[in-house]
């Protein structure tokens, strides 16, 4: 009887690997997935017919087995890794068609990066400089009440690598201001669908006449449009307080910007937005707010990494920082050391680590819609 080495016999139960009828490869399919993920309950035929063409395929439930979520990276299901000799080939977040699928088991080569994202990504962010490829940061179901954050939609997975980044360093005493002030103008959005609802992030830039203005992200709101059923969390004493949104304007095409109205006899110190004639500059320390996962709102430290990287042909501004978002942040604000808020979470790149804010001249153009330009002059 032919000896198996124990090292072996262990790898090939933790992977189920068995022999691929495509040349002879030894290519395998991990596949990052959970029960409560409706993208992932979509790619299980896909995944199906993978099998039953002889393609090896680990499937990998993010709740059950988190060490490995956390060992490869994986943030957001579903996510699908090609390895080779446990070197890893390719990576791509979100629902593939199986001819992607099958495109990415095939490519044998580690420095041919196949596109990360979805159609349904590819719709929202299709106008990106075609040089960097990254998934939408947007916001899914994740929560049916405010003690259970069960998942009902694509999940987003803190890794190890993730959580060391979310510390909360002790500030100065004028930057522990602003971040308290940044904190308890920061809110979480849900907005209901046929389906279910996504969770998001927004920020109070105006209070008047009992009416609070939530700043957020547009595509938000981009299969719902003007009839969104809106809630919004507002977070006051340890205690939260769920008030109806009605949205006032958005754009999901080319800005990213949505704006929410929510009446309330709360009082609200609304975060002021920095000139966008101070522009913002690349390696300028900066901290965001969002709701990670549908979370209660916490503060990431970063610095931004670039300025105007994307889009430049559409006069956009927008700023590239290190770190990126979970999904949940979608919305959320980007503030100076001063507690300025200069940028709005739409999107991240999970290749390289980072996340993309709409800057402050997007801003601008949603709030001359509206009329309310002059928020842009209060520094």
């Amino acid at each position: 009887m032919r000896y198996i080495p124990l090292f072996v016999l262990l790898l090939s139960m933790l992977f189920d690997l068995r022999p691929s009828t495509a040349e002879g490869r030894d290519t395998v399919l991990l596949y990052f997935g959970s029960p409560h993920c409706s993208p992932c309950k979509l790619m299980k035929p896909r995944i199906r017919a993978l099998e039953l063409e002889g393609t090896p395929v680990r499937q990998i439930d993010v709740l059950q087995e988190p060490y490995l979520a956390s060992r490869y990276g994986v943030r957001q299901t579903p996510t699908f890794i090609v390895i080779l000799g446990q070197k890893e080939l390719t990576r791509l977040v979100g629902p593939q068609s199986l001819v992607q699928l099958r495109q990415a088991i095939a490519n044998d080569s580690p420095n041919a990066i196949v596109p990360t994202w979805s159609k349904a990504q590819e719709r929202l962010r299709g106008n990106l400089s075609s040089h960097r490829k990254f998934g939408s940061a947007s916001a899914n179901a994740l929560s049916s009440n405010h003690a259970d954050l069960s998942p009902i939609g694509g999940q987003q997975i803190v890794t190890a690598n993730s959580v060391s980044s979310l510390g909360e360093a002790m500030p100065n005493q004028h930057t522990a201001d602003s971040i308290e002030r940044a904190r308890a103008a920061t809110v979480r959005l849900r907005v209901h669908d046929p389906d279910g609802y996504g969770t998001g992030t927004g920020t109070i830039i105006d209070t008047r006449d009992g009416e609070a203005l939530v700043l957020t992200c547009g595509h938000l709101f981009r299969e719902t449009g003007v009839d969104s059923e809106i809630e919004v969390d507002v977070f006051r004493g340890g205690q939260c307080f769920t008030l109806p949104g009605r949205l006032i304007d958005y754009d999901s095409q080319i800005h990213d910007i949505g704006l929410v109205g929510i009446r309330t006899e709360i009082e609200f110190q609304p975060i002021r937005l920095r000139s966008d004639s101070h522009h913002a500059r690349s390696g300028e320390t900066v901290f965001s707010f969002g709701c990670d996962r549908g979370s209660l709102p916490t503060r990431r430290d970063t610095r931004i990494t670039g300025v105007n990287r994307y889009n430049q042909h559409l006069g956009l501004t927008n700023y590239e920082i290190e770190g990126a978002p979970i999904d949940g942040r979608s919305g959320g604000g980007l503030f100076d050391q001063q507690g300025l808020l200069i940028g709005v979470c739409n999107a991240a790149d999970y290749h390289e680590n980072v996340g993309i804010y709409a800057g402050l001249g997007s801003i601008r153009k949603q709030l001359e819609r509206i009329g309310m330009a002059s928020l842009m002059s209060q520094d």
